[in-house]
């Protein structure tokens, strides 16, 4: 039994390394706030909260894996994510659907 929780307690301070606790904690606070509120203004609609959570769980996981990536990595794909994010605004300012009289989504 000991042996599974050192090989717990090793997985988890491996998945942990790269997160600021306060930060978690801080976000994490506020979101739990967030899905209160969420759950008194939906009229205790469980099926709205839950969707949240799902939405929050799969950010969390995004948030883990940048995380984890190095920010030497980072740094090299800036540049080419900024050309190509400047190259879809182009795009949508020259080919986008307009909608109420206003030009805002590609047509996919």
């Amino acid at each position: 039994m000991e042996k599974f929780l050192a090989v717990i307690a090793k997985m988890w301070e491996v998945l942990t390394r790269r997160i600021d606790n306060y930060l978690m904690s801080a976000a994490l606070a506020i979101v739990g706030i967030g899905l209160i509120t969420l759950f008194s203004a939906s009229d205790q609609n469980l099926v709205r909260v839950t969707s949240q959570a799902v939405s929050l769980v799969f950010a969390l996981v995004l948030m883990w894996i940048v995380a984890n990536v190095a920010p030497q990595k980072l740094a090299r794909a800036a540049v080419p994510l900024y050309i190509a994010a400047v190259l879809l605004l182009v795009a949508v300012a020259v080919g986008g659907t307009v909608v109420n009289g206003s030009r805002r989504w590609l047509n996919l």
